[in-house]
């Protein structure tokens, strides 16, 4: 795990981020003693954060397990970010290389 050494960063919002991309990296559910051996962080922290995040809809734990998931509301910031990108733009550079 990379904790950020930047003054800036506030350090539970950085572990919350990797926390994010560690289960968004994986093809599966993920539980918090995973999470705490994986990222070295204590289960405790891990839970607080991730209890966060689910009522925020960022992650679901499934109902039958303790396993997180990404949760359904980031199909919406995801729409978002889309709809806010304008496609040609980004593509523009792109395309001007493969058109030499």
């Amino acid at each position: 795990m990379n904790i950020s050494t930047d003054s800036n960063i506030i350090k539970m919002v950085d572990r919350a981020c990797i926390i994010f991309e560690y289960i968004s990296m994986q093809n599966s559910a993920a539980s918090i003693s995973v999470l705490a051996k994986e990222l070295d962080l204590p289960k405790a922290n891990i839970y607080r954060i991730l209890y966060t995040m689910q009522q925020r809809g960022l992650v679901e734990k499934e109902s039958d397990s303790d396993l997180y998931r990404l949760g359904k509301k980031l199909i919406a910031y995801g729409e978002k970010v889309r709809y806010d990108s304008n496609l040609v733009e980004l593509a523009k550079p792109f395309m001007k290389q493969t058109s030499l």
